[in-house]
């Protein structure tokens, strides 16, 4: 059990505090779960809502006449939809694929941080190096690649 599950429903926080010089008790009421989470030292991690993520915008390098070419291709073959996100129906190593496509095609250096942070995913290189090691591309890879003009 979390830290944020053992005190959903309190609503008042007392803190005691024992010292040679006498008691110190401060007793502080109508906190919400996340004030007292943090008296007790619970550092909650905030993370992005979908809504959040998707209002990431697009590198100015994704969005050259270049790029919109490609982008306008993949949201036809359903990579990605009319906003550039991926697709529910695209897979991680696809995402891998298709980066990696942009990066060449558009020498882009830090190709996984740009697309980690755009498409709101991590651990691209991590796909890749599982391509690498299986010797597998992904499905749809031939797509892409006619895509890319690969």
């Amino acid at each position: 059990m979390n830290g944020e599950d053992r005190f959903s429903g309190v609503t008042h926080y007392t803190h005691v505090d024992v010292q040679p010089g006498g008691i110190n008790i401060q007793h502080v009421e109508h906190l919400h779960q996340a004030d007292i989470l943090k008296a007790i030292g619970v550092e909650l991690e905030v993370k992005k809502t979908a809504a959040q993520q998707e209002e990431s915008t697009a590198p100015e390098v994704l969005e050259s006449p270049e790029a919109e070419n490609y982008w306008a291709k993949l949201h036809a073959a359903g990579f990605v939809d009319a906003e550039h996100k991926l697709s529910p129906s695209t897979t991680r190593k696809q995402a891998m694929y298709i980066a990696e496509c942009f990066a060449e095609r558009l020498e882009i250096k830090s190709k996984w941080k740009t697309f980690e942070h755009f498409w709101g995913i991590s651990n691209l290189a991590q796909e890749k190096w599982d391509v690498q090691q299986t010797g597998t591309l992904p499905k749809r890879s031939k797509e892409i690649d006619k895509i890319f003009g690969v």
